[in-house]
């Protein structure tokens, strides 16, 4: 229950992130059995001809040929189906080694999410909030907004010199989590104050929301998925291409060509499908912030911003909102903090939904 309760979040993109993640380990099951079958027969450790001991070896018995149509290959099976389908069952692998090659890249992608947050402060040589705030107004306008939050996370401010945008970011790890001052939202705190406090408040419903977990969570996964699994994919099939192109001598050729490449449509359709999920699933957690903000007593005034104007193409600008990880100021205006608290919004389509890290 303590497990279920943990992907609960006030958005409900905990859930949505969860079933991602599910996803990219499925699909790393397969795609590393068949890399860890393939790499040791294409550097010499291994004979090929042992991939003939499982299924294939069975088709081979049957009478099929690389060589024949699919017509002539189909009718040759059908000649003994029985026989067949009895060698085929005992002779099915288990992805064994898959799962376990899986349970490695589980491995990598904790110690990314555990990395990630450090990895990024030494990046951006975060300065710590006491060296900008002398007389201590700062911090104690940042403590008073942390009690009106009721946030109850360990949490740190710091202040990111390079950053000269008057805007904030949240990053960390379950547990442990940082704001990021942007230097230019510094001056903002004499000059807008309200302004300020809209921004810092967006950043702690972040945290209120747990949306930090979620999209670390996610992102160390697909970069563990992408190094383990999808580069040497993509590596596999280029190779094999080389050499049946610079013309080795192959029964397959060209007629597995479709088979080969597979992998890797398949690796370029996981990838975009990741995208546009995570992408959409981290617009929606904006709009849910804007309202925990709002609610918290953030000035909607302040969210009453025009979107840049640009001469783009509608088809163009549908596709950069389609592929952003923030929503426009004007979907903010009406969906989230100018709107004022108040439910979550519609539904979009897609079975998967929602600041990438770095930043949030």
């Amino acid at each position: 229950m303590k497990a279920l309760a943990a992907l609960r979040s006030a958005t409900g993109t905990g859930p949505r992130f969860a079933l991602l993640m599910v996803l990219v380990v499925a699909s790393s099951i397969p795609t590393l059995d068949t890399l860890l079958q393939d790499v040791p027969v294409l550097v010499g450790l291994r004979d090929g001809r042992e991939g003939l001991n499982g299924p294939s070896g069975c088709m081979y018995a049957a009478g099929f040929d690389p060589g024949s149509s699919d017509v002539e290959n189909l009718l040759t099976a059908m000649s003994r189906p029985g026989t067949l389908q009895k060698c085929i069952n005992d002779d099915t692998l288990v992805p064994y080694r898959g799962a376990l090659a899986t349970l490695v890249l589980l491995a990598l992608a904790a110690g990314l999410y555990w990395w990630l947050p450090a990895a990024r402060e030494r990046w951006r040589r975060m300065v710590p909030l006491e060296t900008v705030d002398a007389d201590g107004t700062l911090r104690a306008e940042l403590a008073a907004l942390c009690a009106r939050t009721g946030v109850r996370a360990r949490l740190r401010f710091c202040v990111d010199p390079a950053r000269m945008t008057s805007s904030a970011s949240v990053y960390g790890r379950s547990g442990s989590y940082t704001v990021s001052l942007h230097s230019g939202l510094l001056p903002r705190l004499g000059t807008d104050p309200e302004g300020f406090r809209a921004v810092v408040l967006h950043e702690l419903a972040h945290v209120r929301h747990r949306d930090v977990d979620y999209a670390y969570a996610s992102t160390a996964l697909w970069r563990a998925y992408v190094l383990l699994a999808l580069i040497p994919t993509f590596a596999v099939t280029g190779w094999i291409l080389i050499l049946a192109l610079s013309g080795l001598k192959s029964p397959w050729w060209p007629a597995a060509a479709p088979m080969l490449l597979a992998p890797v449509l398949v690796g370029l359709l996981l990838a975009g499908l990741v995208h546009l999920a995570r992408a959409d699933l981290l617009r929606r957690r904006e709009l849910f912030a804007d309202r925990r903000a709002v609610a918290w007593g953030a000035d909607a005034a302040s969210w009453q911003r025009p979107d840049p104007a640009a001469p783009v193409a509608p088809w163009l600008r549908r596709l950069t909102a389609l592929l952003g990880t923030h929503p426009r100021w004007e979907e903010r205006r009406g969906g989230g903090g100018g709107a004022g608290p108040r439910g979550p919004p519609p539904p979009q389509p897609g079975a998967l939904r929602h600041h990438p890290p770095p930043g949030v």
